[in-house]
């Protein structure tokens, strides 16, 4: 299986969409025969961090104009295309419905990881840490158990992820 991730950071949007990325992409990693992610080249971006767990890469354009969301699109389906993608994992918020729709004509499975609950998709796997549904045709795994968390993440982050996770067993029990 050919994996890519879709998914940008820089100064504005952070780091933490492509930290919980490439932690998914160190599990899987013995699972899949590649592993590439799509970004940009954005100001103050983390794709260092990419580099550094030696994760192959491919820049995409980053335009600023109305066509910014067709030409993300065709550089993505491009390299889609060329690395025989089989599965694309989505880890943005500002590319939205039509283009989700678009791109999974060119993979065999989309998969979504999202923090809002209310946002429609358009795929068949959605990662969404919030325990809500939304409207979609979308196998959903929601709540604690599939946040994504990075390795080497503070001890107090540990502590209320821990506190957090006791919490949600003792309502599944009651």
């Amino acid at each position: 299986m050919n994996i890519a991730f879709r998914v940008d950071s820089s100064s504005k949007i952070g780091v933490g969409h492509l930290r919980r990325c490439l932690k998914l992409a160190e599990d899987l990693k013995h699972r899949c025969r590649k592993i590439i992610f799509i970004t940009k080249n954005l100001n103050g971006n983390f794709n260092n961090l990419i580099k550094k767990k030696k994760f192959k890469f491919v820049l995409i354009k980053n335009i600023i104009s109305k066509k910014r969301l067709e030409t993300d699109l065709k550089d993505t389906k491009d390299v889609c295309k060329k690395f025989e993608i089989d599965t694309l994992i989505l880890d943005h918020y500002f590319l939205g419905l039509d283009w989700e729709k678009s791109i999974s004509k060119y993979v065999n499975k989309l998969v979504i990881i999202d923090d809002f609950s209310k946002k429609k998709h358009y795929c068949d796997l959605i990662i969404n840490n919030l325990n809500n549904n939304n409207f979609t045709r979308a196998k959903h795994l929601n709540g604690l158990r599939y946040v994504i968390v990075p390795n080497n993440f503070n001890y107090t982050r540990k502590k209320k992820l821990k506190i957090l996770s006791e919490l949600f067993l003792e309502a599944q029990t009651v």
